[in-house]
């Protein structure tokens, strides 16, 4: 009945926000997003929030198939903070402000643990600072960074990729390729004793799979293309 109301609810956020339903667990976005970064590589975008508790369980799970990543050289991992409500603007700022630092590795993860391990609410940046100098973070420099120009400009851009592009309504998220969204929700109906969160691993090998197969079939077809066309040219017509 669970997995009933799952799909139910997916196929009506498709229908709303234009994304297509399709099998494999995972749903296509049209039409297709361009590259953000570089078309050559396949990008792997997390959506999610500091104030999701869907994202922070996630996180973890995430975070450990990114790292498997790094050697990886046809696939670039694009976190995007989503804005929103409340405190929604304000955390995503704060994930900006950390990019824009080259912080993440000490900011990131604490402060998911403090808003949902350990229970902290911080309502303005400057608690926010207060909280990043606890890690190691210069506070004075994470207000600079917070109210410079590139900062804004991420957060903006990040704002308009999810809610203008993309058109994804809920996080956690993530987009492979500009033209694949997958969600834990879609991912839960694989078979298997995995948490959604584990399947929805899975699914993101199998897409990032698929594209590269798609773009080696492309190249291959191409190829043949271009062979076929320069015989053709090569053949001499045969004399009347």
């Amino acid at each position: 009945m669970l997995n009933k109301i799952i799909a139910t609810s997916t196929l009506l956020l498709a229908t709303t926000f234009g994304f297509a339903i399709a099998e494999n667990y995972y749903s296509e976005i049209t039409p297709a997003v361009p590259a953000i970064y570089n078309p050559e590589e396949i990008e792997v975008v997390e959506i999610f929030s500091y104030a999701c508790p869907a994202c922070s369980t996630f996180e973890p799970y995430f975070s450990k198939w990114a790292k498997a990543q790094e050697g990886v050289e046809d696939v670039a991992v694009i976190p995007l903070a989503a804005p929103g409500q409340g405190v929604w603007t304000l955390y995503a700022h704060a994930f900006y402000t950390l990019d824009s630092m080259n912080a993440l590795d000490k900011g990131h993860q604490a402060f998911f643990n403090a808003i949902h391990k350990e229970r902290k609410r911080f309502i303005n940046k400057e608690q926010i600072a207060d909280f990043m100098a606890t890690q190691g973070i210069d506070k004075d420099q994470f207000l600079k960074t917070w109210d410079s120009f590139s900062t804004v400009s991420a957060l903006n851009r990040g704002a308009n990729l999810i809610n203008e592009q993309y058109k994804i309504p809920f996080t956690p998220a993530v987009v492979i390729d500009g033209r694949y969204l997958l969600s834990a929700n879609e991912a839960a109906n694989r078979p298997g004793n995995q948490n959604p969160y584990e399947k929805l691993v899975i699914t993101i090998d199998e897409v990032v799979q698929k594209v590269r197969d798609e773009r080696d079939a492309k190249k291959a077809s191409e190829t043949s293309n271009a062979e076929n066309a320069e015989n053709d040219l090569e053949r001499e017509p045969e004399e009347q």
